[in-house]
């Protein structure tokens, strides 16, 4: 994840333990009992989401503690003495104070299920707005030995991660062809997408593929386009406009003359699938998917 999450029972279990010994030397606090209080908490991530703070914050400069128990409630952090550090969850701007953030755990990965052969995972790592790994040279280069799905542009549209905008997005491509079971193969992961922003994926990642197969080749390829941040499903963008003001409920269809969706984030406690009539209330966010082979 790029915003470079520690998991506190793993750490704390492991190399942090050294610093649960420093504190107990420090307050006269029995290791053994902190240590107990960490192993009793749910498990969390902690990190620091804004990378401006992950740049400059040193330990011997303030910072403050955010408790992220949600998408949608007023975010606060807490500074040495309790004094309260107002947060705007949806301003990219960093605070004058560093944040150090509570949060439930998330997956560091998707799990590789038994049946993905390793040439079927790919990994695609936009952050550093360089070419990435997995990638088959990047930069657009190459040539496709053969005609199959890729992943033009990715732009997205007021998508904030976690209801926050500090945070990145990261999405997969799970693509099935026609005739083909429910097992979707293979998996492109893109990272490090912001809230709002224009993705050239075919010139980060070059030929990586969503699937070994081209429209023409086959009927057609569904692919679901899902946000693996680990919490609830309200940002998994199955639900796409298939007219302007209409949606339906279904993966993006890939056919050979139909390439470029726009897929809908539900408005809280809100779903449009198995809806094809206009979009009520209308969503104010979405992601635009493009594809080419």
């Amino acid at each position: 994840m790029t915003e470079h999450k520690l998991s506190l029972h793993e750490f704390f279990g492991g190399r942090g333990r050294a610093i649960l010994k420093r504190q107990s030397e420090l307050t006269g606090q029995d290791d053994g009992e902190l240590h107990s209080l960490l192993v009793n908490l749910p498990d969390l991530d902690v990190y620091i989401p804004h990378p401006r703070h992950r740049a400059t914050w040193t330990p011997d400069t303030p910072i403050a503690v955010a408790p992220l128990v949600d998408e949608w409630s007023p975010l606060v952090g807490y500074l040495p003495g309790g004094a309260r550090l107002a947060i705007n969850r949806l301003s990219a701007d960093p605070t004058p104070t560093a944040v150090l953030v509570l949060g439930p755990s998330e997956p560091k990965s998707l799990r590789r299920e038994w049946w993905m052969a390793s040439e079927e995972w790919e990994c695609l790592v936009l952050k550093s707005r360089q070419n990435a790994n997995s990638c088959g040279g990047g930069g657009g280069g190459g040539s496709s030995p053969s005609p199959y799905l890729k992943a033009f542009l990715l732009v997205t549209h007021n998508i904030y991660d976690n209801g926050f905008a500090w945070e990145t997005n990261e999405f997969e491509w799970r693509a099935t062809a026609a005739f083909e079971s429910s097992e979707y193969s293979p998996v492109l992961r893109s990272e490090g997408i912001g809230p709002n922003d224009i993705v050239d994926v075919w010139w980060f990642c070059g030929w990586d593929k969503v699937h070994q197969s081209a429209p023409g080749l086959v009927p057609y390829i569904d692919v679901k386009i899902v946000e693996t941040d680990g919490w609830s499903n309200d940002d998994n963008f199955w639900d796409y406009q298939t007219a302007p003001g209409t949606a339906c409920g279904a993966p993006p269809r890939v056919e050979q003359t139909l390439t470029a969706f726009l897929l809908w984030q539900h408005p809280e406690g809100i779903s449009y699938r198995g809806k094809c009539g206009p979009l009520q209330p209308n969503p104010t966010s979405w992601v635009e998917v493009q594809f080419t082979w």
